[in-house]
């Protein structure tokens, strides 16, 4: 009998032992890291974009693990150059769900690298929230794809609806790059336009990185219109404004977000003076307290004012960081809780997400003065 007590005494301890390892394991695993996927570009021409997401991405990361993380459980990113090329970006998303299988996954800055890896986050149930990309073909991408970034439905009917009713322009030339974010903005333009009562009187498109636009100057030259509509990347509009500075011609020049970079105006200096374009509504001179915050972080850090691409960044992570803090660190709770998001209050102005899983947000019309991007209407 004595024995059988001595054994039973001593399953105990080995029981509570065991049992304590048990909970230091759970308290370990409690404070793991939330490791979420992001594909960016972080090289090649269109780097700097990216930079400024990721940008806003640290300072909300920063922020978030100051204050203990999301449930005691800090934010890890993982980060992935997709160098703006769609297979590149497949290759990242697939390193992603082989190795670290994170729930959620934000990308890209390009429409093209976007569209190329959402297949695979549909298939997989993985959340992908895109910060930049545009494309009107994510409405459809499936039941896991978020954007916080306005399609650009709104961005090219904005531009249409303001050439039209608000400068009275009648006649458009358009330049477009050829890329699924500039064709995207194009064919909404023209919709928009020509449904309005405008003409198209010509259509041009050229390829990334195009950096010598005589031939097509040369084709203006002959050819009357208000304006050019010219949806691109600042590099390319820069170097167009230069070239038709240098041609002594002179047009009246329209655009997109991508404008917004100090490029546009290093690259065509003075002629860039007058150029009109759309942008999310973001403006980090606003009084509002959220804003200012964030604005004097990110001036702080980086020695500049934050552009709409950081902004946007930095809204992306703090409100999958609610929907994880609601629904818990998995791609169904996550999920669950970004549909049910309505006038989220971020930086880049109040988010809510459609059943397609795309943002409602104001938008805003800004003109280049003085070198700098001065807003002249906002609207929703």
């Amino acid at each position: 009998m004595k024995t059988i007590k001595i054994i039973i005494a001593l399953s105990a301890i080995v029981f509570a032992f065991e049992g304590c390892n048990s909970c230091n394991q759970q308290k370990d695993s409690q404070n793991q890291p939330y490791k979420i996927g992001v594909i960016a570009v972080l090289s090649g021409d269109a780097a700097q974009y990216g930079q400024w997401m990721k940008n806003g991405l640290e300072i909300a990361k920063d922020e978030i693990n100051s204050k203990g993380g999301i449930n005691g459980h800090p934010i890890e990113l993982l980060y992935e150059d997709d160098k703006t090329d769609a297979q590149t970006a497949v290759t990242a998303m697939n390193k992603l769900e082989t190795t670290t299988k994170p729930p959620v996954v934000i990308a890209a800055l390009t429409s093209k690298s976007t569209l190329a890896i959402s297949p695979i986050a549909e298939n997989k149930k993985t959340i992908l929230m895109a910060v930049c990309a545009s494309s009107p073909d994510l409405t459809n991408a499936g039941d896991y794809i978020f954007r916080n970034w306005p399609s650009d439905n709104e961005e090219g009917r904005l531009m249409a609806e303001y050439a039209y009713n608000t400068l009275g322009y009648r006649k458009i030339a358009e330049l477009t790059i050829n890329n699924d974010y500039g064709l995207g903005l194009q064919k909404v333009f023209t919709n928009r336009f020509t449904d309005l009562g405008g003409s198209i009187v010509s259509s041009e498109e050229f390829p990334e990185s195009t950096n010598d636009f005589r031939s097509i100057i040369t084709k203006l030259k002959s050819q009357k219109f208000d304006a050019i509509y010219m949806p691109s990347h600042a590099k390319e509009v820069g170097s167009f404004l230069k070239q038709t500075k240098q041609d002594n011609v002179s047009y009246k020049v329209l655009g997109c977000v991508a404008y917004e970079s100090p490029e546009l105006i290093k690259i065509a200096g003075t002629a860039a003076e007058g150029v009109i374009f759309t942008t999310p509504a973001f403006n980090a001179d606003a009084k509002d307290s959220i804003v200012q915050k964030f604005t004097a972080e990110y001036q702080k850090r980086f020695n500049s004012k934050p552009e709409n691409f950081a902004a946007h960044g930095y809204d992306a992570l703090m409100i999958i960081a609610y929907a994880i803090e609601k629904g818990g660190f998995t791609s169904e709770g996550i999920k669950t809780e970004l549909y049910k998001i309505s006038n989220y209050a971020g930086v880049s102005g109040l988010t809510t997400f459609d059943k397609k899983g795309d943002v409602t947000e104001p938008a805003m019309i800004k003109e280049v003065k003085d070198g700098q991007f001065i807003p002249i209407e906002v609207t929703k």
